[in-house]
């Protein structure tokens, strides 16, 4: 032990017996008091600190203490389909059914966010958080999670030569690589007929037609192509005289 509260006691009496209180016991620091007993490498204890016993003959005592149990928790760190992450594994002790542990960063790959860790492979929303300290209860594997970022494409409206157009801008989100966007109308100058949309200013056939919805999966401009309407003239003949 670290110490004992007293090295030595002795009672008086007229009798065959006389009580002792027995002294306090301070554990060295990892270990706990058991109590005391008359055989030095005794694992149990016959007498316990601060009780008083009946002592007929003279003894020696000796401190027994113990180590203080202990549980070790490991949780294991999987990437998932995360890039990379900070630990691979993380253990804690205690003295207690519980420890400590603060979860390891996640480095998610282009186009994904973090959301953080699951003891389910396929989680689509995180247990526990990057950064946070969790009181942890037994071994356990965790794995990373990560999201796809919603994004937004935006299909921008040049009337070109026409007179007006149904729309400047339209837009779409999406988890994946395209969405849909309808094309708007075009109202042509007098003179004029809508051919459609191109992403050339001047193109002469349209890529893509009013009032169809198409995939996009990129922001563009796109430029209202009209035409000329035919002309007819016609000619008048008169034989004359």
């Amino acid at each position: 032990a670290l110490s004992i509260g007293k090295a030595s006691d002795s009672c008086t009496t007229i009798t065959d017996s006389c009580n002792i209180t027995m002294p306090s016991i301070t554990p060295e620091e990892g270990y706990q008091v058991v109590g005391w007993s008359p055989s030095k490498t005794s694992t149990t204890t016959i007498y316990t600190p601060n009780s008083s016993y009946s002592i007929k003959s003279d003894m020696t005592l000796y401190a027994i203490t113990e180590p203080i149990p202990t549980n070790t928790y490991t949780i294991t760190f999987d990437k998932n389909n995360a890039s990379s992450i900070g630990n691979t594994s993380l253990s804690c002790t205690t003295t207690g059914n519980s420890c400590s542990i603060t979860m390891p960063t996640i480095t998610a790959p282009s186009g994904y966010i973090v959301l953080g860790w699951s003891t389910s492979k396929t989680a689509t929303s995180a247990s526990y958080l990057v950064g946070n300290t969790y009181s942890i209860q037994n071994d356990m594997t965790l794995y990373a999670v990560i999201e796809k970022t919603m994004k937004t494409v935006t299909i921008t409206f040049d009337k070109n030569t026409a007179s007006s157009i149904g729309k400047t801008t339209a837009s779409c989100n999406t988890y994946s690589d395209s969405c849909s966007i309808e094309i708007p109308s075009i109202t042509p100058n007098t003179g004029y007929s809508a051919v459609g949309f191109s992403t050339s200013k001047t193109a002469t056939v349209a890529s893509y037609n009013v009032g169809v919805s198409y995939e996009f999966s990129e922001n563009m401009t796109l430029y209202a192509i009209t035409q000329k309407d035919p002309v007819t003239f016609n000619v008048s003949f008169i034989k004359n005289t």
